[in-house]
């Protein structure tokens, strides 16, 4: 699998995967007396727990009940927040013990970071499955996309969360989404060639034949990645074998060019034109030669 495929994918969100914690700041707590109660905020800017000022008198963590004027700072301030630590690190007991100790209008489970991560984005990148079901029955929202606009479901089927997939699937996730390259979900899931995953989405209607921003398939994905299989199943869900990207390959361009023998009989099996000539005037003839 190459970076670029990886790269189209996820777009600018392989900046904030790769980008380290310390490097983004956006004060200090030094001043924590008069700070904005509705926005407490780390050394890392993170929090996942708004409290409204006004309720602020009887929150009660650990039995501990603190004025309206001395939150617990240790408890609030430490990187990522209880609720954004909790499910980052698959803590569902800890996690669980946070919202329904707090009272719903006391909590914002949707609330983001810096980098504009929920709680449930942290979830399903490290592959929690009970602490995605624990923040989705709590009122998580399946279809809140961070700051690059790629949802929850597609970190799922990206990364080949199988349970993940079918927890947000299940609230409702969306699977007509893209992000900025035009990337659908099927797109995504034809990176890894899930067949499990695969399945739940075309149960969910997921269409086997959008084209990204650049009039890629997922076929294309598929046999780029000599996922088989997967293609197989493209195929039989109405995929074109003849579909072109914008410099005029096919799937079979693609196949060959990777020497994906499997992909190739598959799609000469399901019509694939042998004769194509892309915008440089090559049939995937010359490209097999080549290789």
């Amino acid at each position: 699998m190459t970076w670029q495929c990886w790269a189209l994918v996820l777009g600018a969100q392989a900046l904030v995967l790769l980008a380290p914690c310390g490097a983004f700041q956006t004060g200090s707590l030094a001043a924590a007396r008069g700070f904005d109660r509705c926005s407490l905020l780390n050394a890392h800017g993170r929090s996942a727990l708004v409290v409204r000022p006004r309720q602020a008198t009887g929150l009660r963590m650990r039995d501990k009940t603190p004025p309206a004027d001395e939150f617990p700072i240790d408890e609030f301030s430490r990187p990522g927040g209880p609720i954004h630590t909790a499910a980052r690190d698959g803590n569902v007991m800890r996690l669980r013990e946070l919202l329904h100790q707090l009272p719903r209008d006391m909590v914002d489970i949707n609330a983001k970071d810096t980098l504009n991560m929920t709680p449930l984005d942290f979830a399903v990148q490290n592959g929690h499955v009970e602490c995605v079901r624990e923040l989705l029955k709590n009122g998580a929202d399946a279809n809140d996309g961070h700051a690059v606009g790629n949802t929850p479901l597609e970190s799922a089927v990206t990364r080949g969360n199988v349970g993940c997939v079918r927890e947000l699937l299940g609230s409702g996730a969306d699977v007509t989404v893209r992000n900025e390259n035009g990337f659908t979900i099927a797109h995504a899931a034809s990176l890894l060639g899930s067949i499990e995953i695969l399945g739940q989405l075309l149960e969910k209607g997921v269409d086997v034949r959008e084209r990204d921003n650049f009039g890629g398939t997922p076929l294309h994905i598929a046999v780029e990645q000599g996922h088989v299989e997967f293609a197989a199943e493209l195929l039989r869900s109405g995929a074109d074998p003849n579909a072109r990207r914008f410099n005029g390959w096919t799937p079979l361009h693609s196949a060959t060019r990777g020497g994906h023998l499997g992909c190739v009989r598959e799609l000469l099996r399901c019509g694939a034109d042998v004769d194509a000539r892309c915008m440089d005037g090559w049939t995937p003839l010359f490209y097999a030669a080549e290789g």
